[in-house]
């Protein structure tokens, strides 16, 4: 299951910030980069339960092929934005994905996993592939 506004306004930071990551990581030292992906994994395991206020919520509802609905909240705001470039940055840098910060933000802001889990591979392939053309 994909809400395309979610990962479409994720993709908006993650794939201009991964471009710059992946400028970057040639002057940075390896240490510096591994020291970065320890921080980042402490810090997103810390975060559980963590909550953000932000934009009104625009509620929604999404139903899969099997008739099965999700009712959550929409919140395409500055933290939204802050976790895709962030991890923008990370995957341009050593390849740690944006869309596994971009999860761990939707599910901490109430997005239901099935959705977050399926936002993620979209953020991924579409950070990964501008990246690559350096669109």
């Amino acid at each position: 299951m994909i809400d395309f506004q979610i990962a479409g306004f994720a993709v908006l930071f993650a794939a201009p910030t991964a471009i710059l990551g992946g400028y970057v990581s040639h002057f940075l030292p390896g240490s510096w980069l591994l020291a970065l992906v320890g921080v980042v994994r402490e810090t997103t395991e810390a975060a559980n339960g963590v909550s953000q206020a932000g934009a009104a919520p625009r509620a929604k509802k999404h139903t899969d092929r099997k008739g099965r609905t999700c009712r959550y909240r929409v919140r395409n705001d500055f933290w939204r934005g802050s976790a895709a470039g962030f991890g923008g940055v990370l995957q341009g840098l050593v390849g740690f994905s944006a869309g596994e910060l971009s999860t761990v933000e939707q599910i901490l802001r109430g997005i239901p996993v099935q959705i977050a889990a399926g936002n993620s591979p979209l953020i991924i392939a579409a950070a990964s592939i501008l990246r690559r053309w350096r669109i």
